[in-house]
């Protein structure tokens, strides 16, 4: 079964950014098979932007009611089985979509994943990741390992990322 991925940005006066991260999807292995952003009552040139330099992107244009809403906004609109979230602030590594391409592949059972990440400092990648700073105990969870670099949950993790959010 193909993996076919909604990619979904909500944005809010991110035109100095947003460049940056819809580059950072268009260079992904494996490509979305959409790229919905959805500008959430910008009031700068995140919308022109992205309509004059992005005519690939879908851009929605919704009144200023936060993320969560234009999250849901793209999700709406979105036609595909898979959906990822990413904000305008932020830049995938190259292979992202390819490695939950791998893990839907590898367990189809999977209904959701979430990946590792680093931080920028200004230019800098810095050396840790998100998931060095998790709890003591956070992944020590019921579950198995269908590749190296892979691991699938065999339990609930919902109140876990409530209090710690991975990605």
């Amino acid at each position: 079964m193909p993996f076919d991925v909604s990619v979904i940005i909500p944005t809010f006066n991110r035109g100095a950014l947003i460049g940056a991260t819809l580059d950072s999807v268009l260079a992904q292995s494996h490509q979305a098979a959409e790229i919905i952003v959805v500008d959430d009552g910008s009031t700068d040139n995140t919308a022109d932007f992205v309509g004059r330099q992005y005519p690939m992107v879908k851009l929605i244009r919704t009144a200023n009611f936060g993320a969560p809403h234009a999250r849901n906004i793209g999700a709406g609109a979105s036609h595909f089985e898979w959906i990822a979230f990413l904000d305008s602030d932020d830049l995938w590594m190259p292979d992202k979509l390819k490695a939950h391409a791998r893990l839907a592949e590898l367990a189809p059972e999977v209904s959701y994943a979430f990946s590792n990440f680093r931080i920028i400092d200004g230019q800098q990648w810095r050396s840790g990741t998100k998931f060095d700073e998790a709890p003591a105990g956070f992944f020590e969870l019921r579950g198995c390992r269908p590749a190296p670099g892979f691991f699938v949950c065999e339990e609930p993790i919902q109140r876990r990322i409530l209090c710690f959010q991975p990605d």
